[in-house]
């Protein structure tokens, strides 16, 4: 019974794109109109993480920031989208947001930039503190 009861979660949580074992809910298997339109749906504000194979900040915020636990609190207003600046659609959106540095975190409210941080976070605490101080100014 325990085990139906996981695949079942298991299948409803993959068939609406969303991964989160824990730390940042993070869109999956989607396109970047497919993120904007699930975070607009959610009335969340979409964190495009735009990152690149090669760069070490990136890989550390992926291994050690986004599934921490210590970034659940942002769950409630956002939703995280991760695309490689070098490859497929990835080229196009980090020419649309003009980045020039990675990781770039860019605040998209329906399809539209609010905020960005450029660089990573070295702790949770610090990578919540940079979010909610980018969406004050």
């Amino acid at each position: 019974m325990k085990k139906t009861f996981l695949a079942i979660i298991l299948a409803v949580v993959s068939s609406v794109g969303i991964i989160s074992a824990q730390g940042l809910n993070t869109i999956k298997d989607k396109t970047f109109d497919q993120a904007v339109a699930q975070a607009k749906a959610e009335n969340k504000t979409l964190i495009v993480d735009v990152f690149t194979d090669w760069c070490p900040p990136c890989k550390f915020m992926s291994a050690n920031i986004f599934p921490s636990t210590g970034v659940e609190s942002l769950n409630e207003n956002f939703l995280l989208f991760k695309i490689d600046a070098e490859k497929g659609e990835g080229v196009d959106i980090a020419k649309k947001f003009v980045v020039r540095a990675y990781p770039t975190l860019v605040f998209v409210k329906e399809g539209k930039e609010v905020a960005r941080i450029v660089g990573g976070s070295k702790t949770p605490e610090d990578f919540v503190n940079r979010v909610n101080n980018a969406m004050e100014d």
